[in-house]
């Protein structure tokens, strides 16, 4: 019997080689279904913007997102990193591609009564639980439209009613190449 010989790898080389992609890998498509949504507490701004223009679209949800989150720390808060970006202009948006959007950042501590009144310093809301069907969208957000009319087809497919305004939750990740970011597009069905 012949001695086997084995090569110790560095676990480091190992989780690099993990990380990065083979160049032969497969499209694959995103899940897609219905869940309820969590209810959460979060902190709310309301943004106007232009999609299609320099300097706003994706450059105007990041600042608001960067002052709001700003805001969420001064006041005391803990952000939860599922940052939400939700529609409150009515769909299709007009030919101009302005849109008024919430930002809601989720905030893990209880807000107490004076911090739900209309005239505190940071808007805060209790998001209720939704049932929602859901999608992730991988790549720039500026390019979110086509998934999310995917998700309606998939939504009409499935015979379900739409109920309310789509919205994404923007997922943290370690890469900031716009085409590896990562957002789950969730629309409230009946």
């Amino acid at each position: 019997m012949r001695p086997i010989a084995l090569t110790l790898v560095p676990l480091a080389t190992l989780m690099l080689a993990a990380a990065v992609p083979s160049q032969q890998a497969p499209e694959r498509e995103m899940q897609t279904g219905v869940k309820t949504s969590d209810e959460v507490y979060a902190a709310v701004a309301e943004i106007q913007v232009k999609f299609g223009v320099p300097g706003q679209g994706e450059d105007a949800v990041g600042k608001a997102i960067r002052d709001l989150f700003t805001q969420v720390t001064d006041a005391g808060f803990t952000p939860l990193g599922q940052i939400r970006v939700a529609v409150v202009s009515p769909l299709p948006p007009p030919a101009d591609g302005s849109m008024a959007l919430q930002v809601r950042i989720p905030v893990i501590e209880q807000p107490t009564e004076q911090d739900l009144q209309a005239d505190a310093p940071l808007s805060i809301t209790k998001l209720e639980a939704t049932r929602v069907a859901y999608t992730y969208h991988k790549g720039s957000i500026q390019d979110v439209q086509l998934s999310f009319a995917r998700l309606i087809q998939w939504i009409m497919a499935q015979k379900l009613e739409i109920a309310g305004a789509p919205f994404m939750i923007i997922h943290a990740t370690p890469d900031r190449d716009p085409m590896k970011q990562v957002a789950e597009l969730q629309i409230p069905v009946k």
